[in-house]
């Protein structure tokens, strides 16, 4: 089996060296999520492909020509495609490249072949119906957000992206929810939340101060205000909130640490230091407003990744969390200042044995049912089956 793989995910070394270089930082989790998927391919023997279009734009270089280039890394080949770096100038050109290498390589081997689509991405989506109704070539999506609730995104973008989608042979969903949402054909499809690379993460000591941890977007629905005045409010004694990540309410957040010495802003910084921190942390926090409707369509990619760390993982209760992960995640019970004051404060005053065991449950969990080689292996049999 081959699979050619459509997303902006490209190999580690072109990824790093993009962080490096970006005044805005490209997002981790979009990478980390595909990447995992590939190489999980990949390991149960099938020939990955990726065809990437990088996440690249005017916002974050002012270079305007970007040739393909190749790469192979894990067993992955990586085409990093060619573009004009002006916006949608970049949209067209990243569609026609893809076209074009997408004949070549099918012209070129007639294996068994299934093309993987990040649909959010309008120019590789576009590119992959393309292809696919001359060559007919099964198209799968791989939907990690609905384009109806992507932020920051025009009407026009959404709409167009929702039409492509609803064309798509089979789909893969984070959320059951997303799945009645779009597949309204009643096409095949399969749930997977998430994944783990089995050895992403080595288990640190955790820090002696009690560290709370939280790493992701600082926005409106992302919660960190109250997770803020919680702490602050709690004056906890050898206690610290470290926070990572950028958004609309950076300024917010640096703020508080005016105010208070122990909320550390840390600013956004590579997963690697983030598993580090998560690790060491004694509580990590996804304090996301369980009333944002987007919550319902996807699975947060940081419980995984919290639960991997061996880190218990306090939470709001979010539609998107299946009741399997009940038993590794501690709720808060109501969501308010007053609420995540009172559940924070239980784990502060928590026998640290009890604590731990938690923790330890949670990283047996996922690398018992949630590795990459796992979920990948149920994305093969799903399109086997067609």
């Amino acid at each position: 089996m081959r699979i050619i793989y459509l997303s902006k995910t490209c190999s580690t070394k072109e990824f790093d060296r993009l962080f490096e270089f970006s005044k805005i930082k490209p997002q981790q989790q979009d990478q980390k999520f595909h990447q995992m998927m590939m190489d999980g391919l990949s390991e149960n023997q099938v020939e990955v492909i990726a065809l990437s279009s990088r996440p690249i734009n005017r916002s974050n270089t002012k270079k305007l020509f970007f040739k393909r280039t190749k790469d192979s890394e894990d067993g992955v080949i990586y085409y990093h495609l060619g573009f004009t770096n002006i916006k949608f100038i970049r949209q067209l050109t990243l569609c026609i490249h893809a076209i074009f290498l997408l004949f070549k390589l099918l012209r070129r081997d007639k294996k068994e072949t299934y093309l993987m689509v990040d649909p959010l991405n309008f120019s590789l989506s576009y590119a992959a119906l393309f292809v696919s109704k001359f060559k007919k070539v099964p198209l799968i999506a791989l939907v990690t957000d609905l384009p109806s609730e992507l932020e920051g995104s025009s009407n026009r973008f959404k709409k167009a992206t929702t039409y492509l989608l609803k064309k798509y042979h089979q789909y893969i969903f984070l959320s059951e929810y997303a799945n009645q949402e779009i597949n309204t054909s009643n096409k095949p499809y399969l749930v997977i939340e998430g994944m783990v690379y089995p050895d992403m993460l080595e288990v640190y000591p955790d820090d002696e101060t009690f560290t709370i941890l939280y790493a992701g977007g600082l926005n409106k629905t992302s919660g960190i205000d109250i997770l803020l005045e919680a702490f602050d409010k709690l004056k906890l004694k050898h206690a610290k909130l470290n926070i990572c990540g950028a958004g609309e309410l950076t300024e917010f957040v640096k703020s508080y640490r005016e105010k208070n010495n122990d909320i550390i802003y840390l600013g956004t910084l590579p997963n690697r230091e983030v598993l580090i921190l998560e690790s060491k942390a004694k509580l990590l926090m996804n304090p996301r407003r369980s009333s944002d409707k987007q919550t319902m369509y996807a699975f947060p990619s940081k419980i995984m990744e919290y639960l991997l760390s061996e880190t218990p993982v306090l939470s709001t209760r979010l539609l998107g969390i299946p009741k399997e992960y009940e038993s590794y995640l501690t709720f808060v019970e109501e969501e308010s200042v007053h609420g995540f004051m009172k559940a924070i404060l239980s784990f502060y005053e928590m026998d640290n044995e009890k604590r731990m065991n938690l923790g330890k449950k949670g990283r047996a969990f996922v690398l018992s049912h949630k590795t990459n080689q796992m979920q990948a292996k149920k994305v093969i049999e799903f399109i086997e089956r067609g």
